[in-house]
């Protein structure tokens, strides 16, 4: 009987293997062996070794057959090739299967953490090549990932096999967005901070503010007031009560304020001519707002306004200029009293609506805070009295004749004041 030599192929292997090497291949696969085919042949294969390792599932008797790889071990396979002539070929390869590699991906940190934090992943072994899922370009023992998903790594080792490794959630919580804002520009005026820090997780406990790294300052709501012009550095450090924390910093211009003056005319100001003219000497002034105790009159940059009530009048004008810093002045204004009383030395009661009646005459008597006015007769008898700044003597009941009156009367501005005289009744 004649015989041939066979050359076993793996199939998609696509390379010739001589009779005793050994091929590797992993578990769990299933592979399709051959040789080349002749018309007529018939092929006998053996799974020669422990059964349990590999099992041929199809192709027996023809030149392809499909074996499933079941478990770790060796085997030899051989085939046995009988062609129309009776001639028998022969050959046989050793194949071992090898178990899957079983990668452990581990995490060298807690897998939940702040917002702009990471952990390292890495892997329990070397393998020949390493390619995490999340990032299709890093072949590493280790990654660092700072974004929240599941990750795990896919190793193919020295043999060719292929296996996942566990996976790894890794959550990164509790977003911190911190921000502040700020209400004033000025010099020497209060400028107060906001805290707008948001949080995704949690609640703030902590808020810090550092000034020019010298002053620094707890609370949601500060207030601060600097000292000198130019640009500052205002940083904020915002921290929650799972122990997350950021901050921002922002550089302010701090500007100068506008300088108020005024100066006014007439300097001598009384109740008789009570008008005065306000005219804005300040500097850098863009609105003015004036004020007479403590009440806005005008927002004109020139203006005026009548002083009536005698006494001191506190003027005050207001300034902003247009990086809206703003300044003030106050001038005290006083008002003099011009006291004028006139009382005439005649009247005549008879009716015919010429001075008919007798009082004093003044200005601004209903300001008085006292007022008292008597007549007498030549006798000294009392003959009318009055409180009251608008009652008059008509004379009713006496006779023609010459009467002695007495005017007690406290001003406006507390002072008291006593005036007498006579006056002739006719009718």
């Amino acid at each position: 009987m004649k015989r041939f030599i066979l050359t076993i192929l793996l199939i998609f292997i696509i390379s010739n293997v001589s009779a005793q090497d050994y091929i590797h291949l992993c578990v769990g696969y299933d592979k399709e062996f051959g040789v080349p085919f002749t018309n007529g042949s018939v092929y006998n294969w053996q799974i020669r070794g422990d059964n349990n390792i590999a099992s041929i599932t199809s192709g027996n008797g023809t030149e392809i057959i499909k074996i499933d790889l079941n478990s770790a071990g060796i085997f030899q396979l051989f085939v046995e090739e009988i062609n129309i002539y009776g001639c028998i070929g022969y050959d046989s390869i050793f194949v071992k299967i090898h178990d899957l590699p079983t990668p452990v991906i581990f995490a060298n940190g807690p897998t939940t953490f702040c917002d702009g934090s990471s952990v390292l992943l890495e892997v329990d072994s070397i393998y020949e090549n390493m390619i995490w899922n999340n990032y299709l370009n890093t072949d590493s023992q280790q990654l660092n990932v700072d974004s929240t998903a599941s990750y795990f790594v896919t190793v193919t080792d020295e043999y060719g096999c292929i296996s996942n490794s566990n996976s790894i959630f890794v959550s990164s919580n509790n977003i911190i967005v911190p921000n502040f804002s700020y209400d004033g520009f000025c010099i020497k005026n209060p400028i107060s901070f906001f805290n707008n820090s948001t949080t995704s997780d949690g609640d703030f406990i902590s808020t810090l503010w550092s000034i020019d790294s010298t002053n620094f300052l707890f609370g949601d709501t500060i207030d601060f007031t600097f000292s000198e012009v130019g640009l500052h550095t205002i940083s904020l450090n915002v921290s929650t009560n799972n122990n997350c924390q950021d901050s921002v910093t922002k550089v302010i211009n701090i500007n100068q304020n506008p300088i108020a003056d005024f100066i006014y005319s007439p300097m001598t100001v009384s109740n008789l001519n009570p008008l005065v003219n306000f005219f804005t000497t300040s500097i850098n002034p863009n609105m003015v707002t004036w004020f007479i105790n403590d009440s806005i009159f005008s927002f004109d940059i020139n203006t005026n306004y009548s002083l009536d009530n005698p006494g001191i009048n506190k003027v005050m004008l207001l300034v902003e200029d247009s990086n809206r810093c703003i300044d003030s002045i106050t001038k005290n204004i006083i008002t003099y009293y011009d006291f004028m009383l006139y009382i005439p030395t005649s009247f005549s009661p008879n009716n015919d609506g010429i001075n008919d009646s007798f009082a004093p005459k003044g200005l601004r008597m209903d300001k008085y805070l006292a007022y008292e006015f008597e007549i007498f007769n030549r006798w000294g008898d009392k003959v009318f009295k009055t409180n009251d700044v608008n009652a008059k003597w008509n004379g009713d009941g006496v006779q023609d004749g010459i009467y002695n009156w007495v005017v007690n009367l406290v001003d406006e501005l507390g002072k008291l004041r006593v005036e007498s005289g006579e006056v002739t009744l006719f009718r």
